[in-house]
């Protein structure tokens, strides 16, 4: 391909490439050498909550999507896969959390892809998934919200849902001898915030904590609204204190990334 193919490509490829990748259900952006984002799919607006006039032109150092790891460690400051595609040319494929615009974290697939023509490196392609995405789990919440199993605020199940559920992980392990165990957590100083920045904004981060937590268990895990500000997490196969404080520890650090703006 020679330089004059390759500039009439760069031209067109906005144009090319617009249809095509709106049309595919992964959220996909694409960013020059310098990080800077020059295309950003109709999916990705739907998967982050951010437009497309909201992120074009900006770098990937300001932090838009905020990619954290499960411990909550953040990777767009210390170990971005798309900086590491670009210095390795290499694919690289992970699942990490993303920071949406309403304020909660997504679990979601990555991969990344370097583009090169003629040998020559121009950027690089992310494209991402939701994790954990699928029509079996929208069946489930239908279901559940049929026989008022679910906490309306929130999405999560309900109080409820929560005694019909241990009720039955105690005849399990009674039977079976199928370990779990449960951490029951709330939201200091919760009150004080809803005088101070009213029931709206308490709303919001109650949905937000749910929706977190949410994506980081286990699909086999179970998360309920205890009441007011109290969640009330069962986690099957968890037999040990050492690892019922390793997930508090992983749930706490996921939820202090998180940032809501007031």
């Amino acid at each position: 391909m020679d330089n004059k193919t390759i500039l009439l490509f760069e031209n067109i490829l906005p144009v090319l490439c617009k249809d095509i990748l709106n049309s595919v259900h992964d959220g996909v952006y694409i960013v020059d050498k310098k990080m800077r984002i020059i295309f950003w799919n109709e999916e990705a607006e739907k998967i982050t909550g951010f437009l497309g006039e909201e992120v074009l032109g900006n770098t990937c150092s300001n932090n838009i999507l905020k990619h954290v790891d499960s411990s909550g460690l953040n990777l767009c400051l210390s170990a971005c896969p798309l900086m590491q595609t670009l210095k390795t040319n290499q694919k690289l494929v992970s699942e990490v959390f993303l920071h949406h615009k309403n304020g909660h974290r997504v679990p979601i697939q990555i991969e990344t892809s370097p583009l090169i023509i003629n040998n020559k490196l121009y950027g690089a392609i992310e494209f991402f998934r939701k994790i954990g995405d699928d029509i079996g789990c929208k069946e489930r919440l239908e279901i559940l919200n049929k026989q008022s199993l679910v906490d309306h605020l929130t999405g999560i199940s309900n109080r409820r849902h929560i005694d019909i559920t241990i009720e039955r992980k105690i005849l399990e392990f009674n039977r079976y001898g199928w370990d779990f165990s449960i951490a029951l957590f709330d939201i200091d100083n919760f009150k004080t915030f809803n005088d101070n920045y009213g029931h709206t904004v308490g709303d919001d981060i109650l949905k937000i904590i749910s929706k977190t937590i949410t994506g980081s268990l286990r699909s086999f895990d179970f998360l309920g609204r205890w009441g007011g500000e109290e969640f009330l997490a069962i986690l099957p196969e968890i037999d040990s204190d050492e690892q019922l404080k390793k997930y508090a520890i992983e749930f706490l650090e996921l939820l202090q990334s998180q940032k809501l703006g007031i």
